[in-house]
């Protein structure tokens, strides 16, 4: 589904996703994010992954495209505030968990 209230938006020399419509009814329209790291399954409903400022009713996407030929994602605090981690350095690890004492403790979840 190609939901016409998204538009790409330039601020600092970054492109971002914004939405002209309220968080609220935006999770309702958007589909789940999901990705793999190594064995886990990680899971991410739109509620997880949207966010707004304070005193705009437009909803900000929180997860940015690194522009380069990797392909790769910028997740940042909006995908942190979902999960607790620790970096184990001396094992070369990252522990991850979800948070369940976010505001809506079923914004994502851990398969495997």
């Amino acid at each position: 589904m190609h939901e016409r209230s998204i538009y790409e938006s330039e601020i600092d020399g970054r492109k971002i996703l914004v939405a002209r419509k309220k968080c609220d009814k935006l999770a309702k329209i958007l589909k789940p994010i999901e990705f793999a790291l190594q064995n886990t399954k990680i899971v991410i409903q739109p509620r997880g992954y949207l966010y707004h400022l304070q005193g705009q009713l437009d909803c900000f996407i929180g997860i940015e495209s690194i522009p380069d030929h990797n392909n790769q994602y910028r997740l940042g605090t909006v995908f942190l505030r979902n999960f607790y981690t620790a970096l184990d350095y001396d094992q070369n690890l990252i522990i991850i968990g979800v948070n369940k004492g976010s505001s809506d403790s079923a914004k994502a979840e851990l398969i495997g």
